[in-house]
């Protein structure tokens, strides 16, 4: 036929560690009155070694290509990738054993959490024509619109490309 489609679905699993370094510089406790205070000062050491949670993200798509003639083809596709939020398990090593226990319970709280996944919706279009029996050339273009969550760093006003291929036989 002249129309191929496919769907398919993938999971990367990425398994806790403790190969993480969070460096501790200062605390902001402003909130308690005290401004922003140096990490040292609180009893942490200058950092510490921490185990991250086990994440699963997710990529899910669809695509679709129609061959026009024996020279002209088009194609599309859509695409879904989960990217999951980092987490803090606990703390892998460190001396915080002269920390003040308030503000440890409070790093903890905040790095369980860390709200750096985000989500992205790929779209894209391609065009491609056969020069000959071993060569053809393609014009693709792709854009991404993503949902970012409130401290990744990954979100984008506009995220595009385009370009152009060339498909050799050997």
């Amino acid at each position: 036929s002249k129309l191929s489609t496919a769907a398919f679905v993938e999971a990367l699993r990425t398994f806790g560690n403790d190969n993480n370094t969070i460096e501790l510089v200062s605390f902001d406790l402003s909130a308690m009155g005290m401004g922003v205070v140096p990490a040292a000062a609180l009893g942490f050491p200058s950092e510490i070694s921490v185990n991250l949670k086990s994440t699963t993200e997710i990529n899910a798509g669809l695509k679709a290509f129609y061959q026009i003639d024996d020279r002209w083809s088009i194609g599309g596709g859509f695409t879904f990738k989960h990217h999951s939020d980092n987490a803090v398990e606990s703390i892998a090593s460190g001396d915080v054993s002269a920390a003040n226990p308030l503000v440890l319970a409070k790093l903890l709280e905040t790095v369980a959490d860390m709200e750096d996944g985000f989500d992205e919706y790929v779209l894209n279009l391609t065009g491609a024509y056969q020069l000959n029996d071993k060569m053809q050339v393609s014009v693709y273009g792709e854009y991404t619109f993503d949902e970012s969550h409130k401290q990744s760093q990954n979100g984008t006003d506009v995220k595009a490309e385009l370009g152009v291929r060339l498909n050799v036989q050997f």
